[in-house]
C-alpha cells in the first residue's frame, strides 16, 4: 500500500504478513531484531474485491545496519514518499532485559534516492521501551489514517544472535531462500577491505546489499531469472560468498552460514556504481542493508 493511500484514503488492503527482515548492529548486546509490518485492522470480509485490488499497493521496507543503530525504512517510489525510524538496543535494568530506543530517522532524503526529491513522513512518536526480554514483541505505530482508523504497525521481536535450534522439517519455499550476512569481512581481488576488518553487525533477507566507497552499491540475491538488472555473477557456499564484477573479484566471509543450506548456490548481483550514502552515512566506507522482498522470483 502506498504511504499516501494509508494517510489520506479509505484504504483497505493488507501488507503481506511474511514481509520480514532481521538486523543487528555494532555494539548491540548479543541480540538482533526481527521486523514485521502489518496494516491493521485487516480488510472487512464484505469489502468489494475490485476495491481491494485497486487500493492494494506494495510498500517495500528495508533495514540498514550502520554504526550503533539500525535504520528501518519504507519507500513509495510512485509517490516519492518515505518514512521510518532509527533503532538502538541497550542493556536494560535487569540481567536479562534490554531497552529499545526509537529515534527519528537520521538518513537524508538523498540516501533514499540520489537523483530525485522525496518527502519524509515522521512517526507519531518516538518511544523508549524498557524491560524487553528475548522473545518479546513490541509494536510501533508508523502511520495512521484518522478517517478509517487503520494503522501501519511495525512489530519488533527481540532474538538472540546465537543460532536457534533447528526448525521442524518442511518443504523448501521461496520464503526460505534468504541470505544472512553477519560480521562480514570483505576483500577485493584478494586484498582485505579495512572498513570491514572490525565490522560488527548483520542483516538477513531475500535481498541483501552492501555499499563500498568508490565502488557503489551491490544488491545480492539467490534468484535472478526474472529481473534483468541482476546477473549471475558468483556463488555462495556455507559462510563464503564470491562474485565478479567487471574485472574485480569480491569475496565476503562471515561468522555464520550465508546460504540457507549446505550446497553451492548461484549468486545474482545488481551493481549501481552511482549510488552513494548521504547524511549520517556520507563518510562511511562500508554500509550493510537488506530488503524483505524477494526481488527475483526465479521464473
Amino acid at each position: 500500500m502506498r504511504i499516501s493511500d494509508l494517510l489520506f484514503l479509505c484504504a483497505a488492503a493488507a501488507l503481506p504478513l511474511d514481509a520480514q527482515v532481521v538486523a543487528f548492529s555494532q555494539g548491540w548486546p548479543g541480540v538482533q531484531v526481527r521486523f514485521t509490518s502489518r496494516l491493521e485492522p485487516p480488510p472487512a470480509k464484505t469489502t468489494d474485491p475490485a476495491i481491494l485490488r485497486e487500493l492494494e499497493r506494495e510498500l517495500p521496507g528495508s533495514a540498514v545496519a550502520l554504526g550503533e543503530r539500525v535504520h528501518r525504512i519504507w519507500q513509495d517510489a510512485e509517490q516519492k514518499v518515505y518514512g521510518g525510524y532509527d533503532l538502538s538496543v541497550e542493556k536494560g535494568g535487569g540481567a536479562q532485559t534490554f531497552q529499545l530506543r526509537i529515534l527519528p530517522l537520521s538518513l537524508a532524503p538523498k540516501q533514499i534516492s540520489a537523483t530525485e526529491t522525496w518527502t519524509q513522513h515522521s512517526l507519531p512518536k518516538y518511544p523508549v521501551i524498557p524491560e524487553v526480554r528475548v522473545g518479546d514483541t513490541v509494536a510501533i505505530d508508523i502511520l495512521a489514517n484518522p478517517t478509517t482508523g487503520q494503522k501501519l504497525v511495525d512489530y519488533l521481536t527481540l532474538e538472540r544472535t546465537a543460532p536457534a535450534p533447528p526448525p521442524r522439517p518442511h518443504d523448501f519455499t521461496l520464503a526460505d531462500a534468504e541470505l544472512s550476512v553477519n560480521d562480514p569481512r570483505l576483500s577485493v581481488d584478494g586484498k582485505p577491505v579495512d572498513a570491514t576488518a572490525h565490522f560488527a553487525g548483520g542483516v538477513s533477507g531475500p535481498t541483501v546489499w552492501f555499499y563500498l566507497r568508490d565502488h557503489g552499491r551491490f544488491m545480492l540475491s539467490l534468484f535472478g531469472k526474472s529481473d534483468r538488472r541482476f546477473r549471475e555473477a558468483g556463488e555462495v557456499y556455507d559462510n563464503i560468498l564470491t562474485f565478479r564484477d567487471d574485472a574485480a573479484e569480491y569475496r565476503i566471509e562471515c561468522t555464520s552460514r550465508i546460504a540457507p543450506g549446505p550446497g553451492h548456490y548461484n549468486i545474482y548481483v545488481f551493481h549501481n556504481p552511482a549510488w552513494w550514502p548521504m547524511g549520517e552515512g556520507a563518510n562511511e566506507p562500508f554500509i550493510l542493508g537488506s530488503f524483505p522482498k524477494a526481488w527475483l522470483t526465479g521464473e
